[in-house]
């Protein structure tokens, strides 16, 4: 206690404890650069790694990708060694890795818009219904989904755009805007899996729910 400078109420406290930070700063599901990363690990079959390999292959800084490593870890998903300079982050077990981690999975469409079908959707990438029906045994609704990231879902033409109370009236296709990049994460002409099992994983269909985990274990 500092004379005129402090004052103490006993009947305070403030826990400033790590722990509770982190608590604090980590909600119900991944942050989007965390959910990436989580992806591009499992895709990619990457067990080790650290900060700066991945900040060459991910359009994200070092500082960025050290604060998705640290919810990794926070969540229990990785462990690391190593000095704060030299710090690797390893999964310790791929199987693991996946049924603890995928519970924080979020679904990534921020938002989606009816386009005339004559709107060239050929450099997006299907997803939703269109992407499951394709990749598995179930038949999908007749509607074409396909993902776009922030930058091109914003270049869409206005003029191609429907309104949704008039779009039965018309040959349509749905454009969904991703939280991030989905050709960072794939580059065939679907969306990954793991971002696909995101956009299914609360559907109560059991049929959904069966082909979409056999995508997952055939990955």
């Amino acid at each position: 206690i500092v004379p005129d400078r402090h004052i103490y109420i006993p009947q305070y406290v403030i826990n400033l404890t790590e722990q509770e930070a982190q608590i604090n700063q980590y909600g119900e599901t991944f942050s989007i650069a965390t959910q990436v990363i989580y992806i591009y690990l499992l895709l990619k079959n990457i067990v080790e790694t650290n900060a700066h390999q991945l900040s060459e292959e991910l359009p994200y800084s070092v500082a960025a990708i050290n604060r998705a490593l640290r919810e990794l870890c926070y969540r229990e998903l990785l462990e690391t060694f190593g000095n704060s300079t030299r710090k690797v982050y390893r999964i310790k077990d791929t199987k693991d890795y996946w049924s603890k981690g995928k519970k924080y999975l979020f679904n990534p469409v921020k938002a989606r818009c009816y386009v005339n079908f004559n709107f060239d959707h050929t450099n997006f990438q299907m997803s939703n219904d269109l992407a499951l029906s394709r990749l598995s045994f179930l038949n999908g609704r007749n509607v074409c989904y396909y993902a776009a990231s922030t930058k091109e879902y914003n270049a869409i033409d206005k003029k191609y755009v429907l309104n949704e109370y008039d779009v039965f009236e018309h040959d349509y296709c749905i454009i969904e805007k991703f939280s991030y990049d989905p050709k960072v994460l794939s580059k065939s002409q679907y969306i990954d899996v793991v971002s696909l099992y995101a956009q299914f994983k609360d559907v109560k269909d059991e049929r959904v729910q069966i082909e979409i985990e056999s995508l997952v274990k055939e990955l």
